[in-house]
């Protein structure tokens, strides 16, 4: 997997020919058809197309992973993290029903990790059908989620900026679901009907304001949040335990960075 893609090239090769059919038809031009297609009808193709800015002609002059590698970003600190259940929330909001079993597990990795499926397996095993969604779950977070938000802490790491990393672990600890205790609001608590831990956003929003005014979140009597580096590791749990931890999906996401600088 040489690009920043999860899905394989023959998926991309497939997508490319149903939308060609859906928009053009049997017989046209590919090329001068979808060039004169209206924007509107692409975004409206239902086949999980979307648009990237990244590369030669388009916004960002490289992808995201070769800027930063190049060191050509914002200067300055940077706070990034993940929930602990980031696919959860679309598993409960219903809009996600991959790894319905083991056996729809299985033929996702094979057809969308090809020969690297076999890694993928071991990685994200499901021994039972009660097991796939929660394999499924951490497979999607974590290529979507955790190993893309380490990948960034590292990259500014090494650029000698201070990087704080965090792991927020609140149940339900779905995808966005730290946003209600960075700002003071409730709006997944409310929809998913989550309790929230009013102390626990009272101690966020403290760090969140001492680094937007000083660039450190550190400060008062809240516990010490370490500055993340690729040798320690460390980042800040955030949750009813709060505290220093390491190693965050360690194993998986060396794996995810090998293979994205795979040919």
């Amino acid at each position: 997997m040489g690009d920043e893609f999860a899905s394989s090239r023959e998926l991309a090769l497939q997508l490319g020919v149903d939308l060609v059919t859906e928009l053009c038809g049997a017989g046209a031009d590919a090329a001068d058809c979808l060039a004169s297609a209206e924007l509107e009808d692409l975004l409206a193709f239902p086949g999980g197309w979307s648009i990237h800015v990244d590369g030669p002609g388009g916004l960002l002059e490289d992808t995201p992973r070769a800027l930063l590698a190049a060191g050509a970003t914002h200067p300055g600190e940077l706070i990034v993290g993940t929930n602990r259940d980031e696919w959860g929330l679309f598993f409960a909001a219903g809009v996600e029903t991959g790894g319905a079993d083991a056996a729809s597990l299985s033929d996702h990795i094979d057809t969308t990790y090809g020969p690297l499926g076999v890694e993928v397996k071991a990685l994200y095993a499901a021994e039972s059908d009660e097991e796939a969604p929660k394999a499924f779950g951490s497979l999607m977070a974590d290529i979507n989620f955790h190993c893309p938000s380490r990948a960034l802490a590292r990259g500014i790491s090494e650029l000698g900026r201070d990087t704080y990393l965090y792991y927020f672990d609140q149940p339900p600890a779905y995808h966005a679901f730290e946003l209600d205790y960075v700002f003071g609001t409730k709006v997944l608590s409310s929809a998913f009907r989550a309790p929230k831990n009013e102390a626990l956003g009272k101690i966020m929003q403290d760090y969140w304001a001492r680094f937007a005014a000083t660039g450190d979140p550190n400060g008062g009597e809240d516990p010490h949040w370490p500055v993340y580096t690729a040798d320690s590791e460390l980042h800040l749990t955030l949750g009813a335990k709060l505290g220093t931890d390491s190693g965050l999906a360690r194993e998986r996401c060396d794996f995810w960075d090998r293979v994205a600088f795979q040919d």
